[in-house]
């Protein structure tokens, strides 16, 4: 019996949201891979100590909200860094008391040679684009992430 030969497919180009996913991952796999070339850390790890270096004793909860990861996925990351000394957690938390966590002189100089690929990926993002397009494109993405919040709520609320 003869096989049917599988057509191509492919995506058509005025699907938005696939083209905001498509980019999304690959603004994030580009990122990381700078981060790595330029301090040995992925690109959430270096977000992980800019949040902290920012607001200083946090929770792993807040880390988890900001990153936009789920509470597992931050406690490996926490441990990872932890481990590597560029965090510290509270040394004098209480039974059943929240953990809180600062970054250390470690992972401050780690975070400095961080900073210029933080500037370059920032730039990266905006070359493709006029100054023009790049405020039109912003207020459109932040009007369409606006809607989902607000149809995100809407369902929640039944």
């Amino acid at each position: 019996m003869a096989k049917k030969k599988a057509k191509a497919f492919s995506m058509p180009k005025d699907l938005i949201g696939f083209q905001i996913i498509r980019l999304a991952h690959l603004k994030k796999a580009r990122d990381d891979m700078l981060f790595r070339k330029a301090t040995g850390l992925g690109l959430t790890h270096c977000r992980l100590l800019k949040f902290l270096c920012v607001n200083p004793n946090s929770g792993a909860g807040q880390i988890a909200r900001f990153l936009l990861i789920a509470p597992q996925s931050t406690a490996a990351l926490i441990g990872e860094l932890w481990a590597m000394g560029l965090i510290e957690k509270d040394a004098e938390r209480r039974r059943g008391a929240r953990v809180t966590l600062r970054i250390t002189d470690k992972g401050l100089d780690l975070l400095t040679k961080a900073e210029t690929v933080f500037v370059r990926a920032h730039k990266e993002v905006r070359m493709s684009l006029s100054p023009a397009e790049v405020v039109q494109f912003n207020r459109l993405l932040i009007r369409v992430a606006e809607c989902y919040i607000r149809l995100m709520r809407e369902d929640e609320q039944g």
